[in-house]
């Protein structure tokens, strides 16, 4: 299905540039080194990968009406966004499609852009919870707008994450699937509330209200909610970052599937010397489950931001993490990151 989804993608970008009158073809790409060692194991591990190769369209139709794709073809090739914008005032837009949820401060800042070389720990677990991908990418629409220094973006989906649904369903037969459309009439409601001025200061509000939808067992759908709180700072040579992240949804293996609470936050410190030197440290601890001991997860980040070009930058980071003091391991991180 996700094969399909990106033949329609060059198919379409294909079609706007022959036809559309006014568009833009770009891309992103992440090639990374690391070199991984865990206290207590003479063998470090290092590796390339390319976290990122995406491919991008946006094509203006008129004033008010913008079309928005996106494909990452770095593993299995997948649709992240497909959506049209529709402005009718400042105070009033809607978005219709597949697209990023407005949700958090740090989910919203594009890869390119993430001043450390990953996202943070608990935004990971969100992404994982169970079997599904609520909270990054999913399907419904958005309403937004800005008046002065408040903005709000409220929308509503289904749930199931993007490309379909990536979360288990019960088909027809009873058989337990792991792929399949959206399998009930419940819908989630996600949102964030910001004031303050875009790319300087401000502080937020996110919301996510939702139900998980497996029938097992004669079960009820239990809860899925989330919420965050951030504040930052983007002033002359100084940035700082912090948001705070608490959740409950559920985990565990088929037949065991249990509601847990949990949360996290993260804080971001950065100075730039020059334009393109930027030191950076980031402190991110998360709790997978605020009920059981042993889990708590933290990383350090302490590194350095070179950006050679307005669109091209290396990263060079050291990160120590840890699994509640008893699990500690060390990387080096080096990236380079270009889009067009």
């Amino acid at each position: 299905m996700r094969t399909i989804g990106l033949m329609c993608l060059v198919l379409i970008c294909t079609v706007t540039w022959l036809f559309a009158a006014d568009y833009q073809i770009g891309g992103l790409v992440i090639g990374r080194y690391q070199d991984i060692e865990v206290k207590g194991d003479s063998d470090p591990l290092g590796t390339f990968s390319v976290s990122a190769a995406r491919l991008n369209a946006n094509v203006t139709v008129s004033e008010k009406v913008k079309i928005f794709l996106q494909a990452d073809v770095a593993g299995e090739p997948e649709i992240l966004d497909a959506y049209i914008d529709y402005s009718y005032s400042p105070l009033l837009n809607l978005r219709v499609g597949q697209f990023k949820l407005p949700f958090g401060f740090e989910t919203q800042i594009s890869k390119f852009d993430l001043l450390a070389t990953a996202r943070s720990l608990v935004l990971a677990h969100l992404w994982n919870n169970g079997f599904s991908r609520p909270y990054v990418r999913d399907i419904g629409f958005i309403v937004s707008g800005r008046r002065k220094i408040l903005e709000y973006k409220v929308g509503v989906v289904n749930g199931s994450g993007y490309n379909f649904s990536t979360r288990p369903w019960l088909g027809e037969d009873g058989s337990f699937m792991r792929w399949g459309r959206d399998n009930n009439n419940t819908k989630d409601i996600v949102g964030r509330i910001g004031v303050g001025i875009p790319m300087f200061a401000g502080v937020g509000y996110s919301f996510y209200r939702g139900k998980w939808s497996i029938d097992y067992l004669g079960e009820q759908d239990p809860d899925r909610t989330a919420q965050a709180f951030d504040i930052f700072l983007d002033a002359g040579k100084m940035v700082i970052q912090f948001e705070c992240l608490w959740a409950t949804g559920r985990v565990g293996d088929l037949g065991e599937w249990k509601p847990v609470d949990y949360g996290g936050w993260f804080l971001l410190l950065g100075y730039r010397f020059k334009r393109f030197i930027e030191p950076i440290y980031k402190l991110d601890v998360c709790d997978p489950d605020k009920d059981a001991n042993g889990d708590f997860l933290k990383d350090q980040y302490i590194g350095v931001n070179l950006k050679v070009h307005p669109s091209a930058r290396f990263q060079f980071f050291y990160r120590e993490s840890s699994v509640a003091k008893r699990w500690v391991g060390s990387a080096f991180l080096a990236q380079l990151a270009a889009k067009w």
